[in-house]
This record gives C-alpha cells, structure tokens and sequence, in this order.
C-alpha cells in the first residue's frame, strides 16, 4: 500500500472522529480575543465620555460584555458547542476578566481627557 494513501486514509479516520480542528479553535478563540478587547477599548471609551463613575462604570460594562455575549452567541448560531470546546462557557465569560483592565484604562483617560475642568 501506498504511504501517502495510507496517511490520507489515517488523515480521513481522524477527522471522522475527531471532527474538530485545533487550527479552527485557535482561530475562534483568537476572534472572542479580539472582539472582548475591542469592547473594552470602546466601552472604556463611552463610559469615559459618559462621565460614569464608580459601580456606575462597572455595570455600563457589565451591560456591554453580555451584549457581546449575544452577539458572539448569535454569530455562532446559538450553537457554540460546534466552535468551542467550552461552549457556552467560552462565548459568556471568555475573556471577560482579562479585557476589564483595558476597560478600565480607556475608561479612565478618557474621563480624565474630556472631563478635566470639571469640578
């Protein structure tokens, strides 16, 4: 038999049980990545705009992050058991906590930058 035939038979016996592809993971963990550190910059940025201050700020980003939440899941057709290994785990709450920091700094120099002169 045909080396090459029977690594592409091997190759085809994998994806039939195994029908997820790590580069395919990599990719939509890396876009959940993505769009949660977008959301902070903007969000932080709004929320500055906005003048929130204290819980205030952190509920306006609590607020964004679900909706985020429910865009990802929307996207994913509200199957996201067919994208990430976590699931529902991974569209709710992936990177939630790692993108707060950059909220938080956006949020802070832009109310510092528009609302400097202020008492």
């Amino acid at each position: 038999m045909d080396p090459q035939a029977s690594q592409s038979a091997s190759q085809a016996l994998e994806r039939k049980l195994n029908p997820i592809s790590p580069l395919s993971l990599g990719h939509n963990f890396f876009i959940i990545t993505y769009t949660r550190s977008m959301l902070a910059g903007v969000a932080g940025a709004a929320a500055g705009i906005l003048g929130l201050q204290g819980i205030a700020g952190f509920v306006f980003y609590i607020f964004a992050s679900a909706f985020m939440s429910l865009l990802l899941s929307a996207t994913a057709g509200f199957k996201p058991d067919r994208f990430f290994v976590n699931g529902w785990t991974a569209v709710l709450t992936g990177e939630v906590t790692g993108s707060m920091f950059s909220y938080l700094l956006f949020w802070t120099l832009v109310y510092g930058l528009v609302h400097v002169y202020q008492d």
